[in-house]
């Protein structure tokens, strides 16, 4: 519906792409939406969460991350405490957060959270270089 949407406004036909549409308009994909919205919560209730190195005294590249439990249900796994964490530690640090998160969100119109994390491994390695 958001893609329709988007289309009638830009008068464009029913088989051309949006993705470029959306970051021109500065329009947030719905799945866009979520992981912002997600990534705001974890970082606003960070008080809720333990990091890594609170747990265990290794000196890991992960000390920083958030621990995440495991668990086996589905329903959890998909609920905003999980999954939060869960793109919270792709992202890693470096985004000075919520200006920078949405304008990446914007720059790759993000349709699934597959492409999410494809992404962020993609510039995670260009930042590297």
């Amino acid at each position: 519906m958001q893609k329709r949407a988007i289309r009638i406004m830009t008068g464009c036909g029913p088989r051309d792409s949006c993705r470029k549409l959306f970051a021109e308009l500065g329009i947030l994909t719905l799945r866009s939406q979520y992981i912002f919205s997600l990534l705001l919560f974890t970082v606003k209730n960070r008080k809720i969460f333990h990091v890594n190195q609170d747990l265990h005294l290794l000196g890991t590249r992960q000390q920083q991350n958030f621990h995440q439990h495991l668990v086996n249900l589905k329903k959890y796994q998909l609920g905003p405490y999980y999954m939060g964490l869960k793109l919270y530690n792709t992202l890693s640090t470096f985004f000075s957060f919520r200006l920078s998160l949405k304008k990446f969100l914007l720059e790759f119109s993000i349709c699934s959270i597959d492409e999410f994390y494809n992404t962020c491994k993609l510039e995670k390695h260009k930042l590297q270089e």
